[in-house]
């Protein structure tokens, strides 16, 4: 009887023991995954090019409410500077009918670039990659825009990598590797896994380390990454108002987006006098109705060194647009008078295009 009871406590024990051991595998070894919705500090470094981020200060704040469309960082920019950013779909302010209030709208609040934008804020639909410090791969399939988009994306061959210390945090975690490796030849760093993540060994799961690794292909210009974030802080929840934004930002800040379609892109080289040529101009950005709602675009002469002719054009026309037809294409007649080289500055005046974040020559 003993033999047969001791018999059945060993069966017994051995398949408890399975049971957990399955149970453990399963707990540790499915793939990560990455919150959707979080608020997390953290601090940025390149273990393959330390000195390519010194004098940045790299903690970030993020901001992350990817089912809201919606995401903001603050950073201190180069200037030692405190700087946000913001990326919000359809952000409310956006006037009726704009590509603001379809579109998700790119700000930059205290832009390191330009020094004096108005209201000291930017904003962009187009989402130009200079104004922000969201993940590249936010860029939609349409290069020149931007969508909200999960922090981190794994690849499916994520595997668990057992325990590891995190020695600026001083913690233990759970860490797993892609089974991709990157091998980091001019950082001398060697084949490492091309993704890390850890996160804490509690129920909570919650992250506390990411890696990202880049070898350079070899003989070419570019560089080793072994990009290294740990979050020093980590909450899985977001407050509505850390996407407040400027009161009347459509007429205050300064509208990155405005500009100018002109063609021909280049100037005619022309031998004679009494040429007539005609140039086609469009808005990029419809004028703000706060501001009027029209914009008056003229050419006006701003010669240098080489296109320093300022009587060889006659270029003295004006076209105006309003928030109809603002992107409808317009003729302005040019008639070259005498053989020079003439250049002109593309201005606009009223509905926010004082505003320029880039001049445009023709």
């Amino acid at each position: 009887i003993n033999a047969e009871y001791g018999g059945s406590k060993m069966k017994s024990a051995r398949h408890l023991i399975l049971v957990l051991s399955v149970y453990f595998t399963c707990f540790v070894s499915a793939q990560p995954t990455f919150p959707t919705v979080f608020t997390a500090t953290y601090n940025l470094s390149d273990g393959a090019q330390p000195w390519n981020l010194q004098g940045f200060p790299q903690f970030q704040t993020i901001f992350l409410d990817v089912p809201n469309k919606r995401a903001r960082i603050d950073f201190t920019n180069y200037l030692h500077k405190n700087e946000t950013n913001f990326l919000i779909f359809a952000p409310s302010g956006a006037e009726p009918d704009t590509p603001a209030s379809v579109n998700y709208t790119l700000f930059d609040i205290h832009p390191t670039y330009p020094s004096k934008a108005p209201g000291d804020c930017l904003y962009s639909v187009i989402s130009d990659m200079t104004l922000s410090e969201f993940p590249r791969h936010w860029i939609s399939d349409n290069k020149y825009r931007m969508q909200v988009k999960p922090w981190m994306i794994f690849p499916d061959d994520m595997r668990y990598a057992g325990v590891y210390f995190i020695s600026e945090l001083g913690v233990w975690s759970d860490r797993w590797d892609s089974e991709t490796q990157c091998n980091l030849i001019i950082s001398r760093i060697g084949v490492v896994p091309c993704v890390s993540f850890m996160v804490s060994r509690d129920a909570s799961k919650t992250p506390l380390m990411d890696i990202r690794a880049h070898g350079a292909p070899p003989h070419s210009f570019d560089s080793d990454h072994y990009l290294v974030r740990v979050y020093h802080q980590f909450e899985k929840i977001v407050q509505d108002s850390a996407f407040t934004l400027p009161d009347s930002w459509v007429e205050r800040c300064g509208n990155a987006d405005n500009g100018f379609n002109i063609w021909p892109q280049f100037a005619t080289t022309v031998y004679t006098t009494g040429f007539d040529q005609k140039i086609i101009v469009s808005l990029t950005t419809p004028p703000i109705r706060a501001l009027g709602g029209n914009t008056t675009v003229r050419f006006m002469p701003k010669p240098n060194s080489f296109y320093n002719c300022t009587d060889c054009v006659d270029l003295a026309g004006t076209l105006n647009f309003d928030v109809d037809d603002w992107d409808t294409p317009k003729v302005i007649q040019v008639e070259f008078t005498k053989f020079g080289c003439s250049r002109f500055l593309v201005v606009g005046v009223g509905g926010g295009y004082e505003f320029q974040y880039s001049q445009y020559h023709y």
